[in-house]
Order: C-alpha cells, then sequence, then structure tokens
C-alpha cells in the first residue's frame, strides 16, 4: 500500500476552504508545520503522527487515503 498525497492534499484544502481558513490557520489547527504542509503537497514522507493528525482534521476514514497494489 502507498499514501495517496493527492487526495489528501486535495481534502485538506477542501475542508480549508469550507471552515473558510488560510493555509496557516489550518496548519494551527492540525498541528503541523508550513514545512509539513509542503511535503504532504510535493508527497514527501510524512510520520504517523502527522497523519493521525491528519485523518483528524479531514474526518475521513483512513483507508481512503492509500492506494492498493493490484
Amino acid at each position: 500500500m502507498k499514501l495517496d498525497y493527492i487526495i489528501l492534499e486535495m481534502d485538506l484544502k477542501k475542508k480549508q476552504y469550507a471552515l473558510g481558513l488560510s493555509e496557516r490557520e489550518t496548519n494551527e489547527m492540525i498541528g503541523i508545520s508550513r514545512a509539513t504542509r509542503w511535503r504532504i503537497s510535493k508527497g514527501k514522507t510524512i510520520t504517523v503522527e502527522t497523519l493521525c493528525k491528519l485523518i483528524e482534521f479531514t474526518e475521513f476514514n483512513i483507508e481512503r487515503y492509500f492506494l492498493r497494489n493490484k
């Protein structure tokens, strides 16, 4: 399995816009840095702790963000 950073970033932005927040405000709400948000947008590795924060924020099931190898 592989983390689908595209869907994760898309869901982060959708919720950010729905709440009317800036990226800085969203990052503060989630508890991540600007650098971590950049890493997500570029598909770079993130920690399990960060992933848990993001899943909690998006309120989707974690399975949504994993690609399965066929």
